[in-house]
């Protein structure tokens, strides 16, 4: 399954536009598409102009691409961000592995396990509040399972990865997006 031809717009108070696309398509196309089983996510415009064009309607006044051109230099939107938190550190054949994550608007992530057996999360905050969470590797179901625990107190929270001893934690930010990456388990 390929999701695909979604493009981005300015937010009611344009100001907005790069932190609210960054959140709601990593969240939406990114985290909650590969998760339902998606195998990858296309932008529908690459590069557009200062104007938001050209285009063919459905984005309101003006479409957002993942670079804008204008005076012969590219500026990068927030949907390129986006890309690259996938697509720099996932390497072609890597696959899902299971993860918990958080409903619409929560902390969630999407892991993925690279053929060289190296670890990717990507994680996006979209609660209103810092998170503190930490990806657990359940020992019985090692290598492919990991449980997000999530700390509901009212504190600002982390982010932890711990497997094989090995652990890191991190506060996410409201809003914010982080790709954490992690070398596999040992094999011997």
């Amino acid at each position: 399954m390929f999701f695909t031809e979604c493009s981005g717009t300015d937010s009611e108070d344009p100001s907005r536009t790069f932190a609210d696309t960054l959140k709601w398509q990593t969240e939406n196309l990114v985290v909650r598409s590969l998760r339902s089983g998606a195998e990858t996510v296309v932008l529908w415009n690459m590069a557009l102009d200062d104007k938001g064009g050209p285009h063919f309607g459905l984005c309101g006044e003006r479409c957002n691409g993942v670079v804008q051109v204008a005076g012969g230099k590219a500026e990068k939107n927030a949907e390129f961000y986006v890309l690259g938190h996938v697509s720099k550190f996932m390497d072609r054949g890597a696959h899902r592995i299971a993860s918990t994550s958080q409903g619409p608007g929560g902390l969630q992530n999407v892991t993925f396990e690279n053929p060289d057996g190296e670890r990717v999360s990507v994680v996006v905050n979209a609660a209103d509040a810092p998170r503190t969470f930490s990806v657990v590797v359940n020992a019985a179901d090692a290598p492919r399972t990991f449980s997000v625990v999530v700390n509901a107190a009212d504190a600002p929270r982390t982010f932890s990865v711990t497997e094989s001893g090995r652990s890191l934690a991190y506060e996410l930010p409201a809003g914010a997006v982080a790709t954490f990456t992690w070398p596999g388990a040992p094999t011997d």
